[in-house]
C-alpha cells in the first residue's frame, strides 16, 4: 500500500473507539491482504486496490456488506473471484478481529449488570456509545 493510502487509514483508524482499535490491531491486514491479493490479482495496482477497500472497511467508510461488490467494481475482478478473496479476508482478517472485539466489550461489562436506564439513554442518544 502506498505511504499517502497507509497514513490516510492510519488517521481514519485512529477516530475510532479505542476498542476498535485494538480490535483492528489483532492482525497484520495489511500483509494478510497483500498475501490474499497476490494469490489472486494479477498486480500490485490491483493489491494496492484490495489493501484500501479494507483499511477503508476497517475504519468504517465503506459498509461491510458492500467488501466484495467494491472489490468486483474497483479491481475489476469477476463476482466469483471477489467472493473469494472476500470469503479469505473474512477467515483471516474480519472474524479474528470480531472475536476480539467481543472479548473487550465481554471484558467490560464482567460483573456490570445493565440497567433499564442504560438501555434508554442508548436509544435516545441514537445508539452512540461514545456518550456514555
Amino acid at each position: 500500500m502506498n505511504e499517502v493510502s497507509t497514513q490516510a487509514i492510519k488517521e481514519l483508524i485512529l477516530k475510532l473507539p479505542k476498542d476498535a482499535q485494538e480490535a483492528i490491531d489483532v492482525v497484520n491486514w495489511v500483509s494478510i491482504s497483500e498475501t490474499i491479493g497476490k494469490k489472486y490479482l494479477s498486480n500490485n495496482e490491483e493489491i494496492n486496490i484490495l489493501q484500501v477497500i479494507t483499511g477503508l472497511v476497517l475504519a468504517g467508510m465503506i459498509n461491510p456488506d458492500l467488501y466484495a461488490k467494491s472489490i468486483e467494481e474497483e479491481i475489476g475482478t469477476s463476482k466469483k473471484e471477489a467472493g473469494e478473496i472476500t470469503s479469505e479476508m473474512l477467515k483471516k482478517v474480519f472474524e479474528p478481529m470480531a472475536e476480539k472485539r467481543m472479548g473487550l466489550v465481554k471484558e467490560n461489562m464482567a460483573g456490570k449488570e445493565p440497567d433499564w436506564r442504560q438501555n434508554v439513554d442508548f436509544v435516545v442518544s441514537g445508539g452512540d456509545y461514545s456518550t456514555f
